[in-house]
């Protein structure tokens, strides 16, 4: 009889037995439409296109250059591992964060080593390359979207006591501060390319400039300043 266009094996047979009329394979509901009744899967088509970025995360493999995106392993149990792919590598969190800050205060007390520990582990970021106008008021605005402020300490020219181009932000925890870095530095504040990098922590003192005209060092060699405010 059929039931749904389908035939079935009369009682008292063997189930697992060909149909008449119908291919082996098809009986046993291994094959599709188009394969050979020999059961034989038919042979998959070379997948056209990029490796999906999961694929080429999983095997460390090179992908085409692209959007940037975050990636996480799938590995259930193990640490996750953001991963960004830009410009057709692959590198992960740690190394895309290797290179802490391309900032060194020389008035660190400790060596390179214990310096590097410093920044791995600060809330702590500088802002560098400011507009001299810009205020304490639009630093937060900016910087809060990473992560909630804890305070601003804006830099200070030590001979008349206004903003001379710096500032540092501390965040509550590291991973907005990690977010500030990444996502901020080299975002436009006041027409001006800012940069941030990692600090190893504010203390009494920093917040003036240390050049010998009263502002930042780097300041005396500026060719692009900014513009009067009338």
């Amino acid at each position: 009889m059929s039931l749904l266009g389908f035939r079935t094996a009369p009682s008292g047979l063997d189930p697992e037995a060909p149909v008449a009329g119908l291919p082996c394979a098809a009986a046993h509901g291994h094959s599709r439409p188009g394969e050979a009744a020999t059961g034989q899967a038919r042979p998959q088509p070379a997948r056209q296109g990029r490796e999906r970025p999961g694929d080429a995360a999983r095997s460390g493999e090179k992908i085409e250059s692209g959007p940037e995106r975050r990636l996480t392993s799938p590995e259930k149990g193990e640490k996750i591992v953001a991963v960004v792919v830009t410009q057709g590598k692959i590198r992960s969190r740690e190394e895309d964060l290797a290179k802490l800050s391309a900032y060194r205060d020389r008035r660190f007390h400790g060596n390179q080593e214990e310096y590097e520990r410093a920044l791995q582990a600060s809330t702590t970021v500088y802002v560098g390359n400011m507009s001299f106008y810009s205020t304490e008021e639009q630093v937060y605005e900016l910087f809060s979207r990473a992560g909630e402020i804890k305070k601003i300490i804006m830099g200070l020219d030590k001979n008349t006591k206004t903003p001379c181009g710096f500032s540092f932000v501390l965040y509550y925890s590291r991973e907005d501060a990690e977010d500030a870095v990444k996502y901020i530095s080299g975002t436009m504040l006041d027409d001006r390319l800012i940069r941030v990098d990692f600090d190893w922590g504010f203390e009494e003192g920093r917040q003036w400039g240390r050049g010998r005209s009263g502002g930042q060092v780097r300041d005396e060699y500026r060719t692009d300043y900014d513009p009067d405010i009338l």
